[in-house]
C-alpha cells in the first residue's frame, strides 16, 4: 500500500482494497451481508435487506435521499459508514466525488477506530484558545465535542442531498440549512391564507409562539389581514394599502404560526419555509426611508430562523433589526413634538424596542457575543399594561383592570433580561474578578432576581400552570424557565470553585434551578406539547444538562439534603427528550453530541471514584478542596475539569452554535465573548 498516497487522501475516501472488500460483501457479488444494527429509514420501512451504508445499494438505485432519521430505541444510533456506491459511481474508479456530503455529519462518530461513540476516543494534546490542554484534561471532551462536528466538510442535515457545504453558501447564512421550497413555487396571493385557517395561525402566533415576546398589536394585524384578503378579492396587488413591510410582517406571522404546528396536525415541512420566503422577498424590495414595520418585519423574521435553527443567518438579520431599531430612536422616550403619533402606535413603539432588547441580551448569552444594547443609553418606558383589544387610536379603553394582562409577562421578561445583562457583563468579563468582588456582586445579584421574582403576579409565579388558559400557561412555563436560566447564569462559576459557605449555597442555587428546569422540560415533552420549536427552551435545557454533569464530574457533596439522584435521572429523560425534539434541526443536534461528551466524561469520572473506593482508597480528597485565595481562578483539586475557567462555560455555551472550524483563523469554532 502506498502509504505517501494514505497520508494525502480526503477523509472518507475509501482506499481501493477496502472498496474491493465491500464490494464482496454487497448484494451484486452474492455474497452474505454481514450483520448490520440499523437500517435506513425507506428499507426499514418496506422491511427490507439494507447493507446499512449511506446511502445503501436500493437508495442509489431509486435515485432517493438515503436517510437515518427514524427513531433508535436501542441506545445511541450508530453512524452509517459511507458506501462505495456513491450516486451510481463505479467503486473502481474513486474520485473526488465519492467524498460524499454524508463522510462528515455532525453527528458522526469517529469511525476508523471502531471505538463506540459512547467511549469518547483519545487525543493529542492540543491548543485550546491558547491554553494547552492534553487528553486528560476537562477540557478535552470540549473539543472532542467540536472535532466531531468542526471539519472543513461538515455540512447542514438539508444541504447534504444538493451537495452543498457552508463553503458554497452566501456569506450571511453560511452553515445553515436552505430553505425547503417545492419544486413549482405558487403564487403570493395563492399562499396567502384565508377564512377559519388564517384565525387558526393568528391564534397560535399570539397565545404560543412568541408568549413572552409582543411586538406586534393582534387587532392591527387583523385590519392588515383583512386588507391583503380584500385586494385578493379585488384582484389588485397585495401590497396595496399595505406596502412591502406590512405585508411581509404578515407572511412572517403565517410562517412563525405554521411552523409550530406542522408537527401536531401533519402540515407540508415545506409550507413555514415559503412563507418565509415571501415575507423575506418583501422585505428585500423596500425602498424608501425605515419605518417601524421595517423594523418588526425583520424581527418576526429573526424569530422564524431561530426557531428552525438557522442561526447565522438569525445573527445577521437581527444585526440589521438593531441597525433599524436604532436609527428610529425607539430606545429612546417619545418626545412631545412627536406625540401626535396615535397610542397604539406609541405602545407598538415601545414593544418592538423591548423585544429587541430581549432578544440581545439572550442572543448574547447563547451565542457567546457581545451585547448591543448598553442600559446608561436607554431611556425608554416599558410598554403599558393593556391587553390588545383594550387599545384604541386615544388611550385604554378597559372599563376596569384585568387581573392577567398578557403583556404584564413581557414585561417581566424584559425586566429579568436586564438582570441576565448585568449578570454577563459583570460576573463574565475579559479581565479576572477578586474573589472577594465575585462574591459581592453575585450576592447583590441574587437580591435583584429575588426581588424582581416577589413582584411577579401570582398567574406568573405561584399558580400551577396547567390550571391557567393557553396563553398564559405558555407565558407562565416561560417566564419560570427564564428564572431558572437568569439563576443558573449567576451561580454556575461555583460549581468548581467549592471554597466556604458562601460557595456552597450558590451551588445549591444553581442545582435546584437546575432540576426545575429539568422538571418542566420533562413534563413538556411528555405531555405532548411543542418542545421541538421552543428553542429558548432547548437552549435552558442544554444549560441545565450540562450543570448536573459538571457537577457529577466535580463531585463534591452538598448538606441540606438536595436530591442530586433525582436531578441525575431526570438529566438522562431529558437528554433524550432534546436529542429528539432537535433531530430535525442540524446545529441544534450539537447540543446532543456535546452532551454525549460531557456525560461520557462525567461517567469515567464516576467509574474512577468507584475504583478508588473499592480500592480502599477513598475519594475524599476529591472533596477536600482548599479555600482558594482568588475565586476568578479554579481551586486547587483532584478532579477531571481542574482546567476549567470561568469564561469556558460561555464556550459551552456558544459550542452549538458557533461558526465551523477554519473560518477564523484565531478562534476556530469558539468565539469568545467580549463582555
Amino acid at each position: 500500500m502506498n502509504t505517501t498516497e494514505d497520508a494525502t487522501r480526503p477523509p472518507g475516501l475509501m482506499t481501493e482494497s477496502n472498496a474491493k472488500r465491500a464490494r464482496m460483501a454487497s448484494p451484486q457479488s452474492g455474497r452474505r451481508i454481514p450483520k448490520i444494527t440499523r437500517a435506513c429509514d425507506a428499507c426499514r420501512l418496506k422491511k427490507a435487506r439494507c447493507t446499512g451504508t449511506k446511502p445503501c445499494p436500493a437508495c442509489s438505485k431509486r435515485g432517493a435521499v438515503c436517510s437515518y432519521d427514524s427513531q433508535y430505541m436501542r441506545g445511541r444510533p450508530p453512524t452509517p459508514p459511507l458506501s462505495t456506491l456513491v450516486q451510481g459511481q463505479s467503486p473502481h474508479a474513486p474520485s473526488d466525488r465519492q467524498i460524499s456530503p454524508y463522510a462528515h455529519d455532525v453527528d458522526d462518530a469517529p469511525r476508523d477506530t471502531g471505538i463506540s461513540s459512547r467511549n469518547s476516543p483519545e487525543m493529542d494534546s492540543t491548543n485550546i484558545q491558547g491554553q494547552y490542554v492534553d487528553p486528560t484534561s476537562g477540557l478535552s471532551f470540549l473539543e472532542r465535542a467540536r472535532e466531531r462536528f468542526s471539519s472543513h466538510q461538515t455540512l447542514s442535515d438539508c444541504a447534504q442531498d444538493e451537495d452543498w457545504s457552508y463553503r458554497q453558501q452566501p456569506l450571511l447564512n453560511a452553515g445553515d440549512k436552505p430553505l425547503a421550497l417545492p419544486d413549482i413555487q405558487p403564487s403570493m396571493t395563492g399562499l396567502l391564507p384565508h377564512g377559519d385557517d388564517a384565525i387558526e395561525l393568528l391564534d397560535v402566533y399570539f397565545d404560543v409562539c412568541v408568549a413572552t415576546y409582543k411586538p406586534l398589536h393582534r387587532p392591527t394585524l387583523d385590519a392588515w389581514h383583512k386588507q391583503a384578503s380584500q385586494n385578493v378579492k379585488a384582484e389588485r396587488p397585495l401590497i396595496r394599502n399595505l406596502g412591502h413591510a406590512k405585508l411581509s410582517t404578515l407572511f412572517a406571522v403565517f410562517a412563525v404560526a405554521s411552523y409550530h404546528r406542522r408537527k401536531t396536525q401533519d402540515f407540508s415541512f415545506n409550507e413555514s419555509d415559503t412563507l418565509f420566503q415571501v415575507s423575506q422577498g418583501l422585505t428585500n424590495m423596500e425602498v424608501g426611508l425605515p419605518r417601524l414595520d421595517s423594523a418588526q418585519a425583520r424581527l418576526i423574521q429573526v424569530f422564524y430562523l431561530l426557531m428552525t435553527c438557522r442561526m447565522n443567518q438569525a445573527w445577521f438579520t437581527f444585526g440589521t433589526v438593531l441597525q433599524l431599531v436604532s436609527s428610529l430612536g425607539l430606545h429612546r422616550k417619545v418626545r412631545r413634538a412627536r406625540l401626535e403619533r396615535d397610542y397604539v402606535y406609541r405602545q407598538c413603539q415601545k414593544r418592538t424596542f423591548w423585544t429587541t432588547y430581549i432578544l440581545d441580551k439572550y442572543l448574547g448569552v447563547v451565542m457567546g457575543r457581545p451585547q448591543h444594547f448598553h442600559d446608561d443609553d436607554i431611556d425608554q418606558e416599558f410598554p403599558d399594561c393593556v391587553n390588545d383589544e383594550d387599545m384604541t387610536a386615544v388611550g385604554c379603553d378597559a372599563t376596569e383592570d384585568p387581573d392577567d394582562c398578557l403583556i404584564e409577562a413581557f414585561v417581566q421578561n424584559a425586566k429579568l433580561a436586564r438582570l441576565v445583562g448585568r449578570i454577563s457583563r459583570r460576573l463574565y468579563p475579559t479581565r479576572a474578578l477578586t474573589g472577594t468582588k465575585r462574591l459581592e456582586l453575585t450576592k447583590q445579584l441574587q437580591t435583584d432576581i429575588d426581588e424582581w421574582h416577589r413582584a411577579l403576579p401570582p398567574f406568573l409565579s405561584t399558580v400551577k400552570p396547567s390550571s391557567l388558559i393557553r396563553s398564559l400557561q405558555r407565558q407562565s412555563v416561560a417566564i419560570r424557565m427564564a428564572h431558572s436560566h437568569a439563576v443558573m447564569h449567576l451561580h454556575r462559576p461555583y460549581l468548581l470553585r467549592f471554597a466556604g459557605q458562601e460557595s456552597e449555597a450558590s451551588v445549591k442555587h444553581c442545582l435546584a434551578a437546575a432540576l426545575a428546569v429539568l422538571r418542566t422540560a420533562d413534563n413538556i415533552a411528555t405531555s405532548g406539547r411543542m418542545f421541538h420549536a421552543f428553542w429558548w427552551t432547548h437552549y435552558v435545557t442544554f444549560c441545565a444538562l450540562s450543570i448536573a454533569y459538571v457537577w457529577k464530574i466535580h463531585g463534591h457533596p452538598i448538606d441540606g439534603g438536595f436530591d442530586t439522584e433525582q436531578l441525575f435521572r431526570l438529566a438522562e429523560r431529558c437528554q433524550t427528550h432534546l436529542a429528539h425534539a432537535t433531530a430535525s434541526n442540524s446545529p441544534s443536534r450539537r447540543y446532543s453530541i456535546i452532551l454525549e461528551e460531557l456525560r461520557a466524561e462525567a461517567g469515567n469520572n464516576q467509574a474512577s471514584l468507584t475504583t478508588e473506593d473499592t480500592t480502599g482508597n477513598h475519594a475524599a480528597s476529591t472533596f477536600n478542596i482548599a479555600p482558594a485565595p482568588d475565586i476568578g481562578g479554579l481551586a486547587t483539586g483532584d478532579h477531571s475539569l481542574e482546567g476549567w475557567q470561568i469564561s469556558d462555560w460561555l464556550d459551552l455555551d456558544a459550542l452549538a452554535h458557533g461558526y465551523p472550524a477554519g473560518s477564523s483563523p484565531d478562534l476556530g469554532c469558539f468565539d469568545t465573548v467580549s463582555y
